[in-house]
């Protein structure tokens, strides 16, 4: 930094000690505070030389602070070096989406759909991404939850049942299997 020889405050030089020396933290240039000036006029322990700071580097993308010195911001959300993975959670921590249990969870995976594009519409997804299906059917395998296994029973329940009837010749009768897991129409 060059603070200007008519300026009227001068930095101490290095090594030169005086009973009000200040030092700026931001510039580190020191000085002696019991003097006054006309830009010191009591002490203050502010910089006298403020003007002189350089400004911080800004990226002009997202607005945030920018400490690489080139053209294109390397910050977290704007670096262009960084894989799918460094990107998607980059977006999540901006965003703040750190749940994925119960309905804030739910909220926030249709928020995340909506930002890969689906606005909002799970089914979509779903049929879009096989994948997904599949493991969200092995979350169900791999899971042994008392609930579940009672609603599987119940269904196996059933499909006894309808193998009796078929076996006994008789035909199914009205409220069949997929009758009794068919949401009501309204």
């Amino acid at each position: 930094m060059n603070i200007p020889k008519d300026f009227p405050v001068q930095p101490l030089k290095p090594g030169e000690e005086v009973e009000g020396k200040m030092t700026c933290g931001t510039c580190g240039l020191s000085w002696d505070d019991d003097k006054s000036t006309s830009i010191t006029p009591v002490p203050s322990g502010r910089c006298p030389f403020e003007q002189f700071h350089e400004e911080e580097a800004v990226c002009e993308l997202c607005g945030e602070p920018c400490e690489y010195d080139s053209e294109v911001c390397r910050c977290d959300v704007c670096n262009p070096d960084a894989d799918y993975q460094e990107k998607l959670e980059t977006l999540l921590n901006v965003k703040e989406i750190y749940r994925w249990e119960g309905e804030v969870g739910v909220e926030n995976f249709k928020h995340l759909t909506r930002i890969i594009g689906y606005a909002g519409d799970l089914d979509s997804f779903l049929e879009d991404n096989p994948g997904a299906v599949e493991a969200l059917a092995n979350f169900i395998f791999d899971h042994e939850i008392p609930e579940w296994e009672a609603g599987i029973d119940d269904a196996l329940d059933d499909v006894r049942k309808d193998r009796i009837f078929k076996k006994a010749n008789q035909s199914v009768p009205k409220e069949s299997i997929l009758d009794r897991y068919r949401f009501p129409e309204e």
